[in-house]
Protein backbone atom coordinates (compact mmCIF):
# COMPACT_ATOMS: atom_id res chain seq x y z
CA UNK A 1 0.00 0.00 0.00
CA UNK A 2 2.90 1.92 0.93
CA UNK A 3 4.68 1.37 -1.96
CA UNK A 4 1.50 2.38 -4.21
CA UNK A 5 1.12 5.90 -2.34
CA UNK A 6 4.64 6.41 -3.29
CA UNK A 7 4.84 5.63 -6.78
CA UNK A 8 1.52 7.72 -7.62
CA UNK A 9 3.53 11.32 -7.28
CA UNK A 10 6.21 9.97 -9.07
CA UNK A 11 4.02 8.48 -12.00
CA UNK A 12 2.19 11.76 -11.80
CA UNK A 13 5.40 14.13 -11.97
CA UNK A 14 7.03 11.92 -14.64
CA UNK A 15 4.41 12.73 -16.85
CA UNK A 16 4.19 16.40 -16.20
CA UNK A 17 8.26 16.09 -17.00
CA UNK A 18 6.92 14.15 -20.29
CA UNK A 19 4.54 16.49 -21.02
CA UNK A 20 6.57 19.38 -21.07
CA UNK A 21 9.35 18.19 -22.94
CA UNK A 22 6.73 17.20 -25.75
CA UNK A 23 5.21 20.97 -25.36
CA UNK A 24 8.44 22.81 -25.42
CA UNK A 25 9.55 22.50 -28.97
CA UNK A 26 6.11 23.55 -30.30
CA UNK A 27 6.15 26.32 -27.86
CA UNK A 28 9.59 27.44 -29.21
CA UNK A 29 8.29 26.90 -33.10
CA UNK A 30 4.95 29.13 -31.87
CA UNK A 31 7.10 32.00 -31.00
CA UNK A 32 9.70 31.49 -33.50
CA UNK A 33 6.78 31.93 -36.33
CA UNK A 34 5.51 34.87 -34.25
CA UNK A 35 8.71 36.66 -34.34
CA UNK A 36 8.82 35.86 -38.16
CA UNK A 37 5.76 37.65 -38.66
CA UNK A 38 6.62 40.45 -36.64
CA UNK A 39 9.71 40.88 -38.59
CA UNK A 40 7.86 40.19 -41.51
CA UNK A 41 5.47 43.01 -40.56
CA UNK A 42 8.39 45.41 -39.97
CA UNK A 43 9.74 45.04 -43.34
CA UNK A 44 6.36 45.85 -45.01
CA UNK A 45 5.62 48.56 -42.53
CA UNK A 46 8.94 50.23 -43.40
CA UNK A 47 8.74 50.15 -47.27
CA UNK A 48 5.13 51.56 -47.15
CA UNK A 49 6.35 54.42 -44.33
CA UNK A 50 9.12 55.19 -46.41
CA UNK A 51 6.54 55.56 -49.46
CA UNK A 52 3.92 57.36 -48.05
CA UNK A 53 5.62 59.78 -45.32
CA UNK A 54 7.57 62.96 -46.27
CA UNK A 55 10.94 63.58 -45.37
CA UNK A 56 12.97 66.80 -43.82
CA UNK A 57 16.79 66.71 -42.94
CA UNK A 58 17.55 67.05 -39.18
CA UNK A 59 20.62 67.61 -36.89
CA UNK A 60 21.23 65.76 -33.85
CA UNK A 61 21.77 68.25 -30.86
CA UNK A 62 21.89 66.31 -27.94
CA UNK A 63 21.40 62.51 -26.41
CA UNK A 64 19.15 61.87 -23.79
CA UNK A 65 22.40 61.35 -21.40
CA UNK A 66 24.40 63.39 -22.91
CA UNK A 67 26.43 60.58 -23.83
CA UNK A 68 26.58 59.38 -27.22
CA UNK A 69 26.42 55.90 -26.55
CA UNK A 70 22.19 57.10 -25.48
CA UNK A 71 19.45 57.78 -28.01
CA UNK A 72 19.74 61.14 -29.77
CA UNK A 73 18.13 64.36 -29.57
CA UNK A 74 17.01 65.49 -33.02
CA UNK A 75 15.43 68.54 -34.49
CA UNK A 76 13.96 69.38 -37.54
CA UNK A 77 12.10 71.82 -39.06
CA UNK A 78 8.71 71.69 -41.50
CA UNK A 79 7.10 74.81 -42.84
CA UNK A 80 9.22 76.84 -40.63
CA UNK A 81 8.09 74.87 -37.35
CA UNK A 82 11.00 73.51 -35.14
CA UNK A 83 10.41 70.05 -34.10
CA UNK A 84 12.36 67.64 -31.53
CA UNK A 85 12.35 64.59 -31.13
CA UNK A 86 14.20 61.40 -29.62
CA UNK A 87 14.83 59.11 -31.86
CA UNK A 88 14.71 55.09 -30.92
CA UNK A 89 17.71 54.59 -33.39
CA UNK A 90 21.71 55.18 -33.31
CA UNK A 91 24.74 54.11 -34.36
CA UNK A 92 28.33 54.91 -34.25
CA UNK A 93 28.31 57.39 -37.18
CA UNK A 94 25.78 59.72 -34.90
CA UNK A 95 27.69 62.27 -32.68
CA UNK A 96 26.17 66.01 -31.89
CA UNK A 97 25.41 68.23 -35.01
CA UNK A 98 25.50 65.27 -37.60
CA UNK A 99 22.78 65.44 -40.31
CA UNK A 100 19.99 62.51 -40.62
CA UNK A 101 16.95 62.79 -42.64
CA UNK A 102 13.70 62.32 -40.51
CA UNK A 103 10.49 60.85 -41.99
CA UNK A 104 7.31 62.60 -40.62
CA UNK A 105 3.47 62.37 -41.93
CA UNK A 106 2.02 65.62 -43.41
CA UNK A 107 -0.53 65.88 -41.37
CA UNK A 108 0.95 65.47 -38.20
CA UNK A 109 4.80 66.84 -38.85
CA UNK A 110 5.27 66.14 -34.44
CA UNK A 111 5.20 62.42 -35.24
CA UNK A 112 8.90 62.02 -36.95
CA UNK A 113 10.96 59.47 -37.24
CA UNK A 114 14.31 57.77 -38.59
CA UNK A 115 13.28 55.12 -41.09
CA UNK A 116 15.82 52.69 -39.72
CA UNK A 117 13.93 52.41 -36.58
CA UNK A 118 11.37 49.86 -37.85
CA UNK A 119 14.24 48.09 -39.87
CA UNK A 120 16.16 47.50 -36.96
CA UNK A 121 13.44 46.08 -34.70
CA UNK A 122 12.80 43.67 -37.80
CA UNK A 123 16.00 42.85 -38.18
CA UNK A 124 16.07 41.68 -34.55
CA UNK A 125 12.61 39.78 -34.83
CA UNK A 126 13.98 37.96 -37.90
CA UNK A 127 17.04 36.95 -36.51
CA UNK A 128 15.51 35.74 -33.11
CA UNK A 129 12.42 33.89 -34.97
CA UNK A 130 14.89 31.83 -37.53
CA UNK A 131 17.01 30.44 -34.81
CA UNK A 132 14.10 29.35 -32.56
CA UNK A 133 12.12 28.68 -35.68
CA UNK A 134 15.15 26.51 -36.96
CA UNK A 135 15.80 24.76 -33.78
CA UNK A 136 12.52 24.02 -32.77
CA UNK A 137 12.13 21.90 -36.41
CA UNK A 138 15.10 20.26 -35.72
CA UNK A 139 14.71 18.91 -32.48
CA UNK A 140 10.93 17.89 -33.91
CA UNK A 141 12.54 15.97 -36.60
CA UNK A 142 14.99 13.95 -35.07
CA UNK A 143 11.43 13.17 -32.20
CA UNK A 144 9.93 12.15 -35.65
CA UNK A 145 13.36 10.06 -36.53
CA UNK A 146 12.90 8.58 -33.37
CA UNK A 147 9.61 7.26 -33.37
CA UNK A 148 10.11 5.79 -36.77
CA UNK A 149 13.49 3.82 -35.35
CA UNK A 150 10.80 2.31 -32.63
CA UNK A 151 8.58 0.95 -34.94
CA UNK A 152 10.89 -0.51 -37.51
CA UNK A 153 12.92 -2.23 -34.19
CA UNK A 154 9.38 -3.10 -32.99
CA UNK A 155 8.87 -4.98 -36.41
CA UNK A 156 12.23 -6.10 -36.40
CA UNK A 157 11.96 -7.63 -32.78
CA UNK A 158 8.25 -9.41 -34.17
CA UNK A 159 9.82 -10.92 -37.16
CA UNK A 160 12.97 -11.51 -36.05
CA UNK A 161 15.34 -9.38 -38.15
CA UNK A 162 17.88 -7.00 -37.95
CA UNK A 163 17.38 -4.76 -35.47
CA UNK A 164 17.58 -1.40 -36.94
CA UNK A 165 20.91 1.50 -35.90
CA UNK A 166 19.03 3.77 -33.30
CA UNK A 167 19.54 7.17 -34.89
CA UNK A 168 21.63 10.18 -32.84
CA UNK A 169 19.78 12.74 -31.74
CA UNK A 170 21.59 16.69 -32.55
CA UNK A 171 23.98 17.66 -29.73
CA UNK A 172 25.25 20.83 -28.64
CA UNK A 173 27.65 20.64 -31.50
CA UNK A 174 24.64 20.33 -33.99
CA UNK A 175 22.38 22.35 -32.76
CA UNK A 176 25.31 25.64 -33.25
CA UNK A 177 26.05 24.76 -36.90
CA UNK A 178 22.23 24.73 -37.06
CA UNK A 179 21.72 28.14 -35.46
CA UNK A 180 25.13 29.76 -37.37
CA UNK A 181 22.67 28.02 -40.71
CA UNK A 182 20.05 29.43 -40.14
CA UNK A 183 21.33 32.94 -38.81
CA UNK A 184 22.94 32.60 -42.61
CA UNK A 185 18.85 32.29 -43.88
CA UNK A 186 17.87 35.32 -42.03
CA UNK A 187 20.77 36.98 -43.09
CA UNK A 188 20.06 36.25 -46.83
CA UNK A 189 16.40 37.32 -46.40
CA UNK A 190 16.96 40.79 -44.60
CA UNK A 191 19.90 41.07 -47.79
CA UNK A 192 16.86 40.63 -50.18
CA UNK A 193 14.67 43.11 -48.23
CA UNK A 194 17.12 45.77 -47.94
CA UNK A 195 17.50 45.63 -51.80
CA UNK A 196 14.06 46.09 -51.85
CA UNK A 197 14.19 48.76 -49.82
CA UNK A 198 17.21 50.67 -51.78
CA UNK A 199 15.44 50.06 -55.19
CA UNK A 200 12.05 51.41 -53.91
CA UNK A 201 13.46 54.73 -52.22
CA UNK A 202 17.55 54.73 -53.16
CA UNK A 203 17.61 58.24 -51.89
CA UNK A 204 16.55 57.02 -48.69
CA UNK A 205 18.85 53.79 -47.76
CA UNK A 206 22.04 52.89 -48.79
CA UNK A 207 23.99 49.65 -50.83
CA UNK A 208 25.62 48.69 -47.04
CA UNK A 209 22.84 47.16 -45.63
CA UNK A 210 21.94 44.78 -49.08
CA UNK A 211 25.69 43.88 -49.36
CA UNK A 212 26.41 43.69 -45.43
CA UNK A 213 23.75 41.10 -44.90
CA UNK A 214 24.35 38.88 -48.16
CA UNK A 215 27.70 38.86 -47.31
CA UNK A 216 26.86 37.76 -43.60
CA UNK A 217 24.09 35.03 -45.25
CA UNK A 218 26.32 33.48 -47.67
CA UNK A 219 28.95 33.13 -45.10
CA UNK A 220 27.01 31.40 -42.14
CA UNK A 221 24.71 29.77 -44.21
CA UNK A 222 28.09 28.32 -46.01
CA UNK A 223 29.91 27.63 -43.01
CA UNK A 224 26.96 26.53 -40.72
CA UNK A 225 25.54 24.44 -43.18
CA UNK A 226 29.20 22.56 -44.20
CA UNK A 227 29.27 21.94 -40.45
CA UNK A 228 26.12 20.79 -40.04
CA UNK A 229 26.69 18.11 -42.96
CA UNK A 230 30.41 17.10 -41.84
CA UNK A 231 28.89 16.59 -38.28
CA UNK A 232 25.95 14.37 -39.29
CA UNK A 233 27.55 12.24 -41.87
CA UNK A 234 30.82 11.66 -40.66
CA UNK A 235 31.02 11.91 -36.49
Amino acid sequence: MLEKDFAAPESRAERLRSFVRRAVPYVVLAIGVFFLLLAVIGFISTLVKSQSLREAEGTIVAFDRNDENSWPTIEYTVDGQTYRIVSGYKSSEMHTGSSVTVLYPASDPAKGGMSSESFEAAIICAMFGSVATGISLMILRDRKKHRKWEEEKAAAVQYGDETPVEPRPAGCLAIIFSVHFYIGIASLVIAVLSLILKLAEPQKYSSFGPILFGALGVGFTGVGGLLRWIFRHFF
